[in-house]
């Protein structure tokens, strides 16, 4: 009797047992499965994002059609939306899937044909979960600033260059018109004078 309770016992132990380290194996692999999810180098996703480094299937870069802040001087393309906040208002799964299957109407002929890697998918997704601490470098704004100012120079030259010669082809008329007024005011006044010269000579 005392023996059939111990080998009970032992069977109750040895089921907890399995239990107990199946439980540690599936946590493992969960946990495994995270920092899977979440390996990514944002500095390697950064140069993908801005096309430095090409997509392995010869995609286009994101800067193409989206922006984030701190990149490029000017931030980027305006077809697609700013992706500053994208992790923050979707979170990783739903980045992890948007990168996987690119479901948007504007992406799906082009990346349906050329799909980013998972590799690649990893780099972008920490990349976009760091971009809205990522602020705008100083160079950066002076690189914009210089940009904005050689802009409107060159537009204000363009205007004064424009507008000069509007206003030489506006005068051209008047002063074809004042000249020829001066010189009926001249023969006016030396008509007189001839008659006087004429008359004395007789």
């Amino acid at each position: 009797m005392l023996r059939k309770v111990r080998e009970s016992g032992l069977r109750r132990w040895r089921t907890a047992l399995v239990v107990l380290l199946v439980l540690v194996f599936a946590s493992f692999q969960q946990i495994q499965a995270q920092s899977a999810q979440q390996t990514g180098d944002s500095s390697v996703g950064k140069e993908l994002f801005e096309g430095t480094i090409r997509f392995e299937n010869g995609g286009p870069p994101c800067l193409a059609c989206h922006s984030v802040a701190g990149i490029g001087a000017l931030g980027g393309g305006a077809l697609g939306p700013d992706l500053t906040n994208a992790y923050a208002n979707f979170g990783r799964d739903a980045i992890d899937v948007i990168l996987a299957t690119t479901p948007f109407p504007t992406m799906q002929p082009i990346f349906d044909e050329q799909p980013l890697t998972e590799e690649e998918q990893s780099h972008l997704a920490v990349f976009l979960e760091q971009a809205p601490l990522t602020e705008r470098a100083a160079a950066s704004v002076g690189q914009l600033a210089l940009l904005g100012l050689a802009g409107a120079t060159i537009l204000l030259l363009l205007v004064r260059f424009r507008w000069s010669r509007r206003v030489i082809d506006v005068r051209k008329p008047m002063l074809a018109r004042s000249r020829a007024r001066i010189e009926r005011s001249k023969l006016a006044r030396g008509e007189p004078q001839n008659t006087t010269l004429e008359t004395e000579r007789r």
